[in-house]
């Protein structure tokens, strides 16, 4: 509504009145200023939206773990880039994701890491690193970063928000840089144990040569 202030927001109550014969007599009205809280509304509701870009918009999986509930009650879309799965087939999965997707050898250090979290003060951080079954069938290493996002009335934490990426390419890059280090130590070895025996061989000779020359002698 135009005011002497400008545009305001109202909220308004209409109830009529009714004479002894039951018809209406007039109209109570009652409104209030709503302006400084449409405001808010506005700000928060575009406050959403620009955070909902940015998770769509990111290369990593971002998500809302619910330890109440024990399972995801968020996930941005990436994790389909990621992991083959959309959103509403992670959510479906609801308790069962970690023991579905994570790898077995994984698994157990997984949970404990979960029980950790429950130990976690506000803005301390959790990495951990693990693999996860893509839906094509392999596994994929996962780096993640998970902090306290909400608590109950009592003080426990409820909801754990973490950013996970793909660290597969690093993981197979180190384990390559592994082989060939192993492969560089085995034939430095290998070259040391000759020049060795090739360093013995020739004390032999000397020797061999210093007795045939006392032997003429």
């Amino acid at each position: 509504t135009p005011t002497l202030e400008g545009i305001r927001s109202f909220e308004m109550a209409i109830a009529p009145e009714l004479d002894h014969n039951g018809e209406i007599s007039s109209i109570l009205c009652i409104s209030r200023d709503i302006t400084d809280r449409k405001a808010t509304e506005i700000a928060l509701r575009q406050q959403k939206e620009v955070t909902e870009q940015i998770a769509e918009s990111t290369l990593a999986i971002l998500y809302i773990y619910d330890l109440v509930e024990n399972r995801n009650a968020y996930v941005n879309p990436q994790i389909e880039m990621v992991l083959g799965y959309s959103p509403a087939e992670i959510y479906a999965m609801g308790s069962d994701l970690f023991p579905t997707l994570i790898h077995p050898e994984d698994l157990a250090e997984q949970i404990a890491n979960f029980y950790h979290c429950c130990t976690l003060q506000d803005g301390e951080i959790l990495e951990t690193e693990y693999r996860m079954r893509h839906k094509n069938g392999e596994y994929r290493w996962l780096l993640s970063r998970d902090r306290i996002l909400n608590r109950t009335s009592e003080g426990s934490p409820s909801q754990l928000l973490g950013v996970a990426v793909d660290i597969t390419r690093l993981k197979q890059a180190e384990a390559t840089l592994k082989a060939w280090n192993h492969e560089l130590e085995e034939r430095v070895q290998q070259r040391t144990k000759a020049l060795q025996q090739q360093a013995e061989l020739e004390r032999l000779l000397r020797l061999v040569t210093q007795r045939v020359h006392a032997s003429l002698d």
